[in-house]
C-alpha cells in the first residue's frame, strides 16, 4: 500500500513540475524597455531555462524575480557615461 502511494504521490509531483523557462519569457523586454527609458545600456543574459519547478512555486517568485531584475536595472548599472569614466564597457 505504502508503495502504491508512493508511486501515486511521485506522478503526481511530475505532473506538476514546469519548465521555468516561461518564468524567463518575460524579462528581455522588461530589460530592454526600462532600459531604454533610464538611458542605459543593458545586457541580459539568462541560464538555467530547462530547469524544472513547481508550477506554484514558479508563479510565486515571479513578482519578486521582475522586482529584483527591474532594481538591478534601475539602481545598480550606471548610465553609459558613467561606466566608460570608471573604465567600464558601456552596457552592464
Amino acid at each position: 500500500v505504502s508503495a502504491c502511494i508512493a508511486e501515486i504521490r511521485d506522478a503526481i509531483t511530475r505532473t506538476r513540475m514546469q519548465r521555468i523557462d516561461s518564468l524567463f519569457a518575460a524579462l528581455p523586454r522588461m530589460v530592454r524597455d526600462l532600459a531604454g527609458e533610464l538611458g542605459k545600456q543593458v545586457r541580459l543574459e539568462v541560464d538555467g531555462g530547462d530547469v524544472e519547478m513547481d508550477r506554484e512555486m514558479i508563479e510565486m517568485i515571479r513578482d519578486p524575480l521582475t522586482h529584483i531584475v527591474r532594481n538591478a536595472v534601475d539602481h545598480g548599472i550606471e548610465p553609459p557615461s558613467d561606466r566608460e569614466g570608471a573604465g567600464k564597457p558601456a552596457s552592464g
